[in-house]
């Protein structure tokens, strides 16, 4: 599954792209302007899609540090490992 967050509506939608279709993700389009919190956006929605393990891959302690702190939101819509 591939997916981006945009910034700005009138920017780039927000797009799915699973087993070569295309699906508009209206839920995640935002205006947070920091970046690193777009990656939460899309751990909570993978965990209310129904997964219970997520993999981040990422190389910013502050994004770690952010993940950390929402574990235990995550945990609560059903995220069993991060």
């Amino acid at each position: 599954m591939l997916s981006q967050l945009c910034t700005d509506i009138n920017e780039w939608q927000c797009v799915k792209v699973c087993s070569g279709t295309e699906q508009c993700m209206d839920h995640l389009q935002t205006t947070l302007k920091e970046a690193d919190l777009h990656i939460l956006m899309h751990v909570l929605d993978f965990v209310r899609a129904g997964y219970s393990t997520c993999v981040v891959i990422f190389n910013d302690t502050d994004v770690i540090i952010a993940l950390l702190y929402y574990v235990p939101v995550f945990r609560k819509e059903g995220l069993k490992e991060l």
